[in-house]
């Protein structure tokens, strides 16, 4: 920084561009599921938050899902909900990932609403849960 004369003229540009950038480059953010939350195509409590997961529209309406396996289905139902954000939670630490970023497995884990659909951040650890807990192993 250099060559800078007016610092303080310069670092308030430089902290409304900051906001601007990472507001423009933040793009949809997940909402937080509570526990009085329904999902939105079984209608059970969104109960395991390892297995949550959401989809916000491009009108930025926010449909919760308790199952990785019912949120699929929402979308498969759902042409009109255009090319919304999806996010699902990774298994391992429940933090919001998008689900172009995660990977998603078929297990044999109990998931809320049976389909064993779980989703890592880290495709490591997919690949390590997908071989200890094979899909096979459960009844379909």
């Amino acid at each position: 920084m250099s060559g800078i004369r007016n610092v303080g003229a310069r670092a308030g540009l430089s902290l409304g561009l900051s906001l601007l950038v990472s507001c423009a480059g933040s793009g949809v953010r997940p909402v937080e599921i509570y526990p009085e939350d329904l999902c939105s195509l079984c209608r059970m409590t969104v109960s395991d938050p390892r297995c949550a997961g959401e989809v916000i529209t491009n009108d930025d309406e926010v449909y919760k899902f308790d199952d990785i396996g019912c949120m699929e289905e929402f979308l498969a139902r759902t042409p009109e909900a255009g090319t919304p954000t999806v996010f699902v939670k990774d298994y391992e630490t429940t933090q919001w990932v998008l689900r172009d970023s995660s990977t998603i497995v078929d297990t044999d884990l109990f998931t809320p609403m049976g389909s064993g659909k779980i989703a890592f951040r880290d495709p490591r650890k997919a690949r390590e849960f997908a071989e200890r807990y094979p899909a096979t192993n459960r009844a379909r």
